[in-house]
């Protein structure tokens, strides 16, 4: 899953950082994609406004 919707650079080869973190939504969009550490609140904040515009 994570390959389907990783960045690739321009010869095709992967490029994400790590740890990376993807919100995907229930038709399978990408909601948020980001990387590094202590991405806890922005998760959330995401997810929630996710969870609340249903």
């Amino acid at each position: 899953m994570v390959l389907k919707y990783a960045q690739k650079d321009g010869d095709g080869n992967i490029s994400m950082g790590f740890p990376s973190h993807f919100v995907i939504n229930q038709e399978g969009k990408i909601e948020l994609k980001t990387n590094g550490f202590d991405k806890t609140a922005m998760l959330d904040a995401r997810i929630n406004q996710l969870l609340l515009s249903k």
